[in-house]
């Protein structure tokens, strides 16, 4: 909302400044990859507008990760070093480490936390990371699950539900995201791992009622976002609202081969529009010649 806002009144640099910590993550929104792009192209810098515009028109987002911590790992293991026990010290410097692929030293470091401190969620937190980093998701659902039973928040919910899908406990994961949602019915990040497995399971009306909630709660700016819910009343066998929805979507990323695959699909199956349709089916084979679903 700052960046947008300092968009607006044409502060381009700071809107770019503002953003570029969501921007910069594997996991950014296509809004915000649009919005930093377009003040890029306002200062006339082509190279940053294009990079930025084509991550937010592939259909796939990378997996959440931590923010970046703006401090050497030197620093931080200097830190941990000069206070031990001291969990402000340590909790950031265990994260460092895991960031910096080093999870066998994390672990070491976050055992050693976590014997310290029981009681405290992150302790148990830092070690599942710390385990996932290493492939090992059945001991690192355990961690998470401790940290569960102290405090069940956002981010713990989120990585015991990755951690016992990696395992095959898909019933256990579904289990927990029910969990989570009944406590926290406007979390975002839990309402798009809902809609993603219904979309998956072809549970039409359960996605739709959650991507809906969703568009609710973030508005009409995510192209992703609106063309889930596009494919979701197609597959339903809604056209009028699968073509509204997909034209929207395709207005804000019309570079997107999955978007553009999606708009000319709603268009061609309706029979509301078959020559374009065909024509946006076209343009996304040539776009991603591979996806089998386009072609």
């Amino acid at each position: 909302m700052l960046g947008a806002a300092l968009a607006r009144s044409e502060d381009f640099k700071g809107a770019i400044d503002t953003l570029q910590p969501i921007a910069n993550r594997s996991d950014a929104d296509t809004y915000t990859l649009s919005l930093i792009a377009r003040c890029h192209e306002a200062l006339d810098q082509r190279k940053e507008a294009a990079w930025f515009l084509e991550r937010a028109a592939s259909p796939v987002r990378g997996a959440a990760s931590p923010f970046q911590i703006p401090v050497s790992l030197t620093v931080l293991a200097r830190a941990n070093a000069d206070n031990p026990n001291n969990a402000d010290a340590a909790v950031p410097y265990i994260t460092q480490l895991v960031s910096n692929g080093m999870a066998g030293q994390a672990l070491n470091e976050a055992l050693r936390l976590r014997r310290l401190n029981p009681g405290v969620p992150a302790a148990h937190v830092l070690v599942g990371d710390s385990l996932l980093a290493l492939g090992r998701p059945r001991e690192a659902a355990d961690a998470y699950k401790q940290a569960a039973n102290i405090r069940f928040s956002e981010g713990t919910a989120l990585r015991l539900i990755k951690a016992l899908s990696m395992t095959g406990e898909a019933n256990e994961a579904l289990r927990v995201l029910d969990l989570y949602l009944a406590q926290n019915p406007r979390s975002i990040p839990a309402m798009q791992l809902g809609a993603d497995y219904f979309l998956s399971t072809r549970q039409w009306d359960q996605a739709i009622a959650m991507l809906e909630k969703m568009r609710l709660r973030i508005g009409n700016r995510d192209a992703i976002l609106l063309n889930s819910l596009a494919v979701a009343y197609l597959s339903k066998g809604d056209a009028p609202r699968g073509i509204a929805y997909s034209r929207a979507a395709y207005a804000f990323m019309p570079a997107s081969a999955a978007i553009s695959g999606t708009y000319g699909w709603a268009l061609f199956s309706s029979g509301f529009d078959k020559p374009n349709g065909l024509a946006l089916l076209e343009k996304a084979a040539k776009k991603q010649p591979d996806a089998p679903a386009i072609r």
